[in-house]
């Protein structure tokens, strides 16, 4: 990833990783079990300035999700959400860290398919995939024709699938009615 901000400058490999930063380990394992990497908040208020806004463009990671996240086999929170990975794909990946009960890719820069590996999520609670427009002003993301891949998801009880070109899914509303758990559905411009 790029860190154009430094953000990360905490993580040395000679470092023990609960100490750096965006990183939570569970005090009695040791494990990590959370990665809080979001960019800091923004708001598109009309009163922002543009030194607010470039500072927070400058904080946004980039580039590619590295999958040595495989590594870590005890993360239950991911959170990626509002940087920028320049139209880089949702990596597949992430459906491998099966211990995950929260996972924020939103407004990341991610672009083309939401991968069905996400699927093996299957202890994932809160799930958030908000997608956006491009300068064209078309969705970025989108369904390659099913969601049947969000069944295996029995624990979910939060999705936020706004913003992602759900036109090929036609059978978004009988997946999604027999999450048994699921409390918050989102869909706006989808």
């Amino acid at each position: 990833m790029k860190d154009p901000s430094n953000r990360l400058s905490s993580w040395d490999i000679e470092e023990d990783c609960c100490h750096w930063a965006g990183v939570v380990c569970d005090n009695f394992t040791g494990h990590v079990c959370e990665i809080q990497l979001q960019s800091p908040y923004y708001t598109d208020s009309p009163a922002i300035t543009f030194a607010e806004y470039e500072a927070y463009m400058s904080h946004k990671l980039r580039g590619k999700v590295n999958p040595s996240l495989l590594d870590l086999k005890h993360p239950q929170y991911l959170d990626l959400s509002s940087n920028d990975f320049e139209g880089t794909s949702v990596p597949s990946f992430i459906g491998s860290i099966t211990n995950l009960r929260y996972l924020n890719l939103s407004d990341a820069g991610f672009r083309g398919a939401i991968p069905p590996q996400l699927g093996n999520l299957t202890k994932i609670h809160y799930m958030d995939l908000r997608g956006g427009f491009d300068d064209h002003n078309e969705l970025v993301l989108h369904s390659d024709g099913n969601l049947h891949w969000l069944s295996g998801l029995v624990s979910l009880q939060h999705l936020d699938m706004s913003g992602i070109d759900l036109s090929k899914a036609l059978d978004w509303l009988q997946v999604t009615s027999n999450l048994s758990l699921l409390v918050e559905l989102h869909l706006s411009y989808s």
